[in-house]
């Protein structure tokens, strides 16, 4: 199925040796891989932003300033909707909600243990 080798063996011998398996797997799942390295990347960054923003929960900053520190709000890990009505979006442990039009909030959310 990679090098077009003639096969010897099993009937259902799909490849010459380990080599040709190898090479045809990382081929296929490329695309893929580099497409989840890529997100995962963004998130990481997106996390580090709010981290370093946050010095203690709900520390307010202007929208700007994230936007400016190539914050992506695109993506985020999940969402958290409290009793207030605040929409949150986290990056794995910190999150943000935004208080006004150009303003605001991050706070950082840890598991409880009958949450984990």
């Amino acid at each position: 199925m990679e090098c077009g080798a003639p096969l010897v063996g099993r009937a259902d011998k799909k490849f010459c040796d380990d080599q040709c398996r190898t090479s045809y797997h990382n081929r296929i799942y490329r695309e893929d891989s580099e497409f989840i390295r890529n997100v995962q990347s963004i998130l990481k960054r997106n996390r580090k932003i709010l981290a370093d923003y946050h010095t203690h929960d709900g520390i307010t900053i202007p929208v700007n300033e994230l936007k400016l520190n190539g914050y992506n709000f695109d993506f985020y890990t999940n969402t958290w909707t409290p009793m207030s009505g605040s929409t949150y979006f986290f990056c794995y442990d910190y999150g943000f909600a935004r208080i006004s039009g150009d303003t605001c909030v991050v706070i950082k959310r840890t598991l409880k243990e009958d949450e984990q």
